[in-house]
Formats: structure tokens, C-alpha cells, sequence
């Protein structure tokens, strides 16, 4: 379940120039649009390779335990001559195992839990996308500071209106990886248990076979029988 960084892309260098206030307001709506953007696709691809590694795994991991379940038929039907399976029974579990280590590899590095959780932040970014390029829109509508109706209080101008949807854009992609991030540190924490506890019990069941091993009555081979 290891967790790539993200890293911090160069955004485009933002300056205010007070006679042109359009273009430094562009620059701002383009450095907002940049670092959403990014973080986006960052999760674009890295969802594609969880998705690649997650079906990959979870495919062989059926594909053996279907075979498991065919190995019992399989030996009462291809038998040789002398009545002996051509194939041994013993191969099913093997095929069980290696399924079973496949789904646990799976659990640990978090490939198929990572699929979703980045398709959930990518669709999250991308809603706050679109928002934040309607919003724009509706800004360059508002040419400045226009006084509502009754002479009250004003109509946010374009500039606080723009700074105000980038901070919100920001804020928005910012809220989405730490979620994201929060959700994999539990479940990383969740995938140690269950890898420790799955150790142990494969430690106690050798435990017990060495145990019975103990019990059993060891063959006098200088008697030619059992002790």
C-alpha cells in the first residue's frame, strides 16, 4: 500500500501589476486552474496503475480458486493405467494459497482500496473544477464595484470575487488529498493488523504440525518397526 508523494509542480509566477489589473487577475485564475490541474491528473494516474495492478491480482487470485475447485475432478477423471491421478490432489491447495496470497498482497499495498479512493479525489478535483470555472465566468460579468439596490452595501468587484474563488479552489483540492490521505494512513494501519494477525496464525497452525510431528511414533529402523 506504499503511497507515492505528489510533489509541489512550479506554478506560474504570479505578479501584481496595478494598471493592468485584468492580466494579474488572469495570472491568479491560471495559477488556481494550474495546482488543481496537477493534483488531478496526478490522481488520474495513479489511479490507472491502482486499477492495472488491482485487476491483475483480483483476476489470477479467481482464476486459482476456480482451478482448486476443478483439481478434485479433474484427478477422478485423468487417471493413468494403473489407476493413479495424473494430476495430485495436493495441487489445489497450492492454487488456494498462492489465490489467498495474492488477495493479501492485494490488501497490503491497497491497489484495489487505492482505485477507489483515488477515483473519489479525482472526481472531487474535477467538481471543484468545473465550479471554479463557472464561478470565473460569472465574475467577468461584474465589471466593478456596482452598489446593490437601496444604496447599501456594494457588490464584491471582480478582484475580491476572483481571489475569493481561487482561495475556495485551492481550499477545495487541499480538503480532497487530506481526506484521501487520512483514508490510506487507516487503511495502511488496518492492512499491518491483518497481515500481523494472518503471520501469527500461520505460526501458531506450524506450531501445532511440529507438535504433532513430536507425538507420533518414530520408526526403530534398526528393529525394522515402529519405537
Amino acid at each position: 500500500m506504499a503511497k507515492q508523494d505528489m510533489g509541489l509542480p512550479k506554478p506560474p509566477e504570479l505578479e501584481w501589476n496595478g494598471g493592468d489589473q485584468g492580466s494579474s487577475l488572469d495570472g491568479i485564475i491560471e495559477y488556481g486552474r494550474f495546482l488543481a490541474t496537477e493534483a488531478h491528473q496526478w490522481y488520474v494516474n495513479e489511479k490507472r496503475r491502482k486499477r492495472f495492478y488491482a485487476k491483475g491480482l483480483r483476476f489470477f487470485a479467481i482464476l486459482l480458486t476456480a482451478l482448486a475447485g476443478i483439481i478434485p475432478i479433474l484427478t477422478d477423471v485423468w487417471v493413468r493405467d494403473g489407476g493413479e491421478a495424473m494430476i495430485h490432489p495436493a495441487l489445489a491447495s497450492v492454487f488456494l494459497a498462492v489465490a489467498g496470497t495474492l488477495v493479501l498482497y492485494d490488501r497490503f499495498f491497497g491497489f484495489s482500496t487505492g482505485w477507489i479512493r483515488y477515483t473519489q479525489s479525482m472526481m472531487e478535483i474535477r467538481v471543484a473544477l468545473h465550479l471554479f470555472d463557472i464561478n470565473i465566468s460569472k465574475a467577468k460579468l461584474n465589471p466593478a464595484e456596482i452598489p446593490s439596490e437601496g444604496g447599501g452595501e456594494r457588490a464584491p468587484s471582480r478582484a475580491e470575487t476572483v481571489l475569493q474563488e481561487c482561495s475556495r479552489l485551492i481550499e477545495s483540492v487541499n480538503q480532497a488529498i487530506q481526506e484521501e490521505t487520512n483514508r490510506w494512513d487507516t487503511e495502511f494501519r488496518d492492512a499491518l493488523k491483518r497481515v500481523e494477525a494472518e503471520t501469527a496464525a500461520v505460526r501458531e497452525r506450524a506450531l501445532e504440525r511440529e507438535k504433532e510431528g513430536a507425538k507420533a511414533p518414530k520408526e526403530d529402523f534398526s528393529r525394522g518397526r515402529p519405537a
